[in-house]
């Protein structure tokens, strides 16, 4: 973790990864379920081992950590674990990132001189409710890895200020999609709170149409889920509906963990198979309802797969109509 202040992630109240309380110990697992953040319980059907007892997983920070008004995005290198915690951000620059730029514009134009990190062309960008400024966020990779971007930069290298403020994005997220940018690799969520930054990463990935971020952000979700034995909890749901407009795979993996919970799960009393929250979540119509019901038939008739487990390929995006050249499937994800 880097102690330069100008890389502290503020933590506001209201946003998703804001509570932490100095007095809680982080640990090593924690599991979410549908009506609160406990233990998924006995699993009774089909061999799967229920998880530990849980506690709930805290980072260490205080509410009242000074809050920095902007986020500078360094031009030297820096190490970075790829994800947040703590209420803190690594440093969103991998090592070598800056050099592999300026290589990597050279190669794309041959003919010209190379720049200098400080001659590249670069834009500010705003995040999150309190609009946290990302200065020098170069405008090559804006354009070279998201379409958005590359539209937005190919009529004016000078956009207005709203069309690069993004108010449903928190600045833990946006911090984590820098460091993608950068470097093309993620190595979270780490914790209870950081699953919420690689789901808001994969809104990202449906909102500008960038299907390799969709497709890493879904890989590191699912497994995360597998590892600790969890399954959705209807927060996280209802976001997913709200922060995209039209059916994708994580809304349907969310539905189906959550459905698998419901079908192989221990039921919290005798007859109380739905939970409260999952009731009004229902109730509120939308696309959920018949997802979730779509999700139960299908594993009823399928025999119970676990969606948390099997082939990568079968949740991407893969808008050439293709399937991934290579698709290992890693031994946790078949036990």
């Amino acid at each position: 973790m880097s102690s330069d202040p100008s890389l502290a992630v503020p933590v506001g109240t209201g946003r998703p990864g804001a509570s932490r309380t100095s007095s809680s110990k982080s640990v090593q697992r924690s599991v979410e379920r549908i009506d609160d953040r406990q233990d998924l319980g006995t699993i009774v059907k089909r061999g799967v081992s229920p998880a530990p007892d849980s506690l709930a997983e805290v980072g260490a920070g205080s509410a009242a950590d000074e809050r920095p008004t902007s986020i500078n995005i360094p031009v030297t290198k820096a190490s970075s674990t790829g994800d947040l915690r703590s209420g803190l951000a690594s440093p969103v620059i991998p090592d070598g990132a800056v050099q592999a730029l300026v290589a990597n514009i050279h190669a794309d134009n041959p003919g010209s001189k190379t720049p200098k990190p400080e001659e590249i062309p670069t834009s500010i960008l705003y995040a999150g409710a309190t609009h946290k400024e990302f200065k020098g966020v170069p405008n090559y990779l804006l354009i070279k890895k998201v379409p958005y971007f590359k539209k937005l930069l190919s009529k004016t290298t000078t956009p207005d200020a709203k069309d690069l403020t993004f108010d449903g994005f928190n600045e833990f997220a946006f911090a984590l999609f820098i460091h993608w940018l950068y470097s093309g690799k993620l190595q979270g969520p780490h914790d209870f709170h950081s699953v919420q930054h690689y789901l808001c990463l994969y809104a990202m990935g449906q909102e500008w149409d960038v299907e390799t971020l969709c497709n890493d952000s879904i890989d590191l979700v699912r497994s995360y889920y597998h590892i600790n034995n969890m399954t959705a909890p209807t927060f996280r749901i209802e976001y997913m509906y709200a922060a995209t407009k039209s059916p994708n795979y994580m809304r349907k993996f969310l539905a189906e963990t959550a459905a698998f919970r419901a079908l192989c799960g221990e039921a919290a009393a005798k007859g109380v198979y739905l939970s409260d929250s999952m009731k009004d979540l229902l109730q509120k119509g939308g696309d959920f309802p018949a997802d979730f019901a779509q999700s139960l038939i299908k594993l009823a008739k399928e025999d119970f797969p676990d969606p948390r487990k099997g082939s990568k390929c079968d949740w991407h995006e893969h808008a050439d109509g293709l399937r991934c050249a290579k698709d290992d499937v890693e031994p946790y994800m078949t036990s």
